[in-house]
C-alpha cells in the first residue's frame, strides 16, 4: 500500500507510510486481515481516502500483518549500486 498525498495527514505515521503485507504471517492471520480489509472497502475505492481505512491499517500493523515497505530503501540501494535489480532484498 503506497501513501496518497491527499491522505498523508489523515492518520500520521500510518496514512503517510508505504506498507507491505507480511509474507511470513500465518495463513490464518492473512485470511482474517483480507476479510477485514475487504469488508471495510466493500469494493469502493473511495474508502482508501477515509481515516477509518487507516485506522484498520494501524490495527493490521499492530497485528503484524502490515510491515513498513522497503521500497525506498531498495530504490536507494539500486541507485547507489548496492543492489542489482531483480536481486532479493535482505
Amino acid at each position: 500500500m503506497y501513501p496518497f498525498p491527499e491522505t498523508a495527514g489523515l492518520l500520521p505515521q500510518v496514512s503517510d507510510t508505504a506498507w507491505a503485507f507480511n509474507a511470513q504471517a500465518a495463513s490464518g492471520i492473512v485470511s482474517a486481515w483480507q476479510r477485514v480489509f475487504s469488508r471495510y472497502v466493500g469494493g469502493l475505492p473511495e474508502k482508501f481516502t477515509e481515516k477509518g481505512f487507516y485506522e484498520v491499517a494501524q490495527d493490521a500493523v499492530d497485528g503484524q500483518y502490515l510491515l513498513p515497505a522497503p521500497d525506498e530503501r531498495i530504490f536507494e540501494d539500486i541507485v547507489k549500486g548496492n543492489l542489482v535489480p531483480g536481486e532479493r532484498y535482505p
